[in-house]
């Protein structure tokens, strides 16, 4: 029984291949993007293919595929061979993925002081001239 099972479960696998591979590829890409810099929004096909293991004439194809589905949103510039991202689809995270995000807040509010804090000095300065 055992066998059969198996037998049955390979070959509705071997005909989603394809398929797998791209969902796989795709998970790839949204945990790359997710553990990016905020800072760091426009990545080159280069990088996507080298993190996605993908062949560098398809990551277009696989952009374009996980702009459809909702997974990222962005801009593609084609002739400069790379994307700008805008946003990235939320998914469960880890302990180590929380980690991460809660680093990234915190630098987000020390930058947010020392812009507060700069532009308060420019208006202490204008009044007192």
């Amino acid at each position: 029984m055992q066998r059969c099972d198996a037998a049955v479960a390979k070959s509705e696998l071997s005909g989603k291949s394809a398929f797998l591979q791209q969902k796989i590829q795709i998970m790839c890409l949204m945990k790359y993007l997710f553990l990016m810099s905020p800072r760091s929004t426009n990545i080159t096909f280069q990088e996507i293919a080298h993190k996605t293991k993908q062949d560098i004439g398809q990551v277009e194809f696989l952009l374009l595929k996980a702009m459809s589905l909702r997974i990222i949103d962005g801009v593609i510039d084609q002739i400069a061979g790379c994307i700008s991202i805008t946003w990235v689809h939320a998914r469960i995270l880890n302990r180590k993925d929380i980690a991460s995000l809660s680093s990234k807040v915190c630098n987000w509010e020390d930058e947010l002081d020392e812009m507060l804090k700069s532009v308060g000095m420019t208006v202490q300065s204008m009044h007192s001239t």
